[in-house]
């Protein structure tokens, strides 16, 4: 965390929030990241478990250090994790747009939005 802190209350009322609301809205989750500073909130953790075990699908972005909660998600069944690294930066955007048209909930024809 270094010089930056944390505001847990904020994260516990707009973080915790957008992510119960998007898991009962049953559309894609997307969380920016799951590093330390957010792990330091329980009410983030649940509802990042909710998210996994409730959603429609869910891309995070997470810390490299080793963290065991980020470390139990990553072991779930049906989680990948994808590196981003200087040999595959240039084509991982494309790449990850695809896998995602697949799922269900970024399908615009289920009524969810406009194609993207």
């Amino acid at each position: 965390m270094g010089r930056y802190g944390v505001d847990l209350r904020a994260l516990d009322t707009l973080a915790v929030r957008a992510v119960h609301q998007a898991v009962d809205a049953r559309t894609l989750v997307v969380i920016d990241e799951i590093g330390p500073m957010e792990l330091l909130s329980p009410a983030f953790r649940r509802a990042v478990i909710r998210a996994v075990e409730e959603g429609e699908g869910m891309v995070a972005t997470v810390a490299q250090r080793p963290h065991p909660f980020v470390q139990t998600l990553q072991a779930r069944p049906g989680v990948e994790l994808v590196v981003l690294s200087p040999e595959n930066r240039e084509g991982l955007v494309e790449a990850l747009v695809t896998r995602l048209r697949r799922w269900p909930c970024c399908r615009p024809e289920v009524g969810r939005g406009e194609p993207w």
